[in-house]
């Protein structure tokens, strides 16, 4: 069961330590059968209002589904309320 809060106003970061197929296999099964992946010592779990990620080595990465040229990254997230709309066009 997702623990994320919908309506705390808080951004939820899940980060998944690198490991072998077998292991990565076995945490899914438990993901998808007990929910409990997160009390696993790989998986950990972050919750804030804003979020700074900054890589120390050029990473890979893609905008807009396009890959990019490997570079350091400096990225801040965070959650804002907007008014809720519909439109009938």
């Amino acid at each position: 069961m997702p623990i994320a809060d919908l309506h705390d106003g808080k951004l939820d970061l899940v980060v998944v330590e690198q490991m072998n197929v077998g292991r990565f296999v076995k945490l899914f099964v438990t993901m998808l059968t007990t929910g409990k992946h997160l009390n696993s010592t790989t998986v950990h779990h972050f919750r804030a209002g804003h979020l700074h990620l900054e890589t120390n080595t050029p990473e890979n990465g893609q905008v807009n589904g396009e890959n990019i040229q490997k570079q350091k990254f400096n990225l801040d997230f965070w959650v804002t309320q907007r008014p809720f709309w519909l439109s009938d066009h």
